[in-house]
């Protein structure tokens, strides 16, 4: 499980109370304007407002939970997770080069099965590649790690391969912007995978990284390689075309 702080499961608590309170106030003012009525459209037109009010506030809850983005505590020591030190490397500071989620699809394993944890990066690895559109399908944190985790695919199709991308806890304030970002779309980050209705258009920069071969994600995830660490933001949907 992932552990929070006192102070976090304090700032929970004085949010759970304000929402709870916000909501008390909506039903004791609907109570009040049915019993002034006997309409039974008033019923319904309180009843539609309660629903909006509610959906509202609990996007703005999702969005106010900075601490999985930047004070998440792993469920486990790094020295057991499989190429740790390989795997958080930082981001360099160099031009990225051009791909596509289909390339990667297509990019070959460059380790055989069974290679040690401690390999180091090298090749293809050593590389900062730049998705200029893929699309959110699926995303968490994972609670062994603290990274989220996110399934990304050429197209919008829900059946459409996919590959793993992953941001570390050092992007913390990418972190935060992502999540904010996803909470407009009503999708909270948290520990439970949550698989999107509607994917959603993303811009990625990161370094390659094959893991192991071993169940990762869902079952659309198609390559053993990732980008790793990465950076990803939502950004806006593609024009949709007009007829002639």
């Amino acid at each position: 499980m992932i552990i929070f702080s006192d102070q976090q499961r304090s700032s929970d608590f004085r949010e759970l109370s304000r929402l709870s309170g916000t909501l008390v106030a909506i039903l004791e003012s609907g109570f009040v304007a049915a019993r002034r009525s006997a309409s039974h459209l008033n019923w319904i037109a309180w009843f539609a407002v309660w629903v909006i009010t509610l959906n509202a506030l609990c996007t703005s809850a999702a969005a106010q939970k900075p601490y999985l983005a930047c004070e998440c505590h792993p469920d486990v020591s790094p020295k057991a997770e499989f190429r740790y030190e390989s795997k958080n490397a930082p981001i360099p500071k160099v031009k990225a080069e051009e791909s596509t989620v289909g390339d990667i699809l297509d990019w070959a394993p460059q380790y055989f099965p069974g290679f040690p944890s401690d390999t180091p990066r090298q090749d293809r690895e050593l590389r900062l590649y730049h998705v200029n559109r893929a699309f959110l399908q699926a995303v968490w944190v994972n609670r062994y790690d603290c990274d989220f985790h996110l399934e990304v695919s050429q197209d919008k199709d829900k059946d459409a391969p996919r590959i793993i991308v992953e941001m570390t806890k050092d992007y913390c304030s990418e972190r935060k912007e992502l999540t904010n970002q996803l909470a407009t779309k009503g999708v909270a980050v948290d520990d439970t995978l949550q698989e999107l209705k509607e994917p959603l258009p993303v811009e990625i920069m990161g370094l390659a990284f094959q893991d192991k071969s071993e169940p990762r994600g869902t079952g659309h995830v198609d390559s053993l390689w990732e980008l790793h660490p990465a950076i990803v933001k939502l950004i806006p949907p593609p024009p949709s075309s007009s007829p002639d």
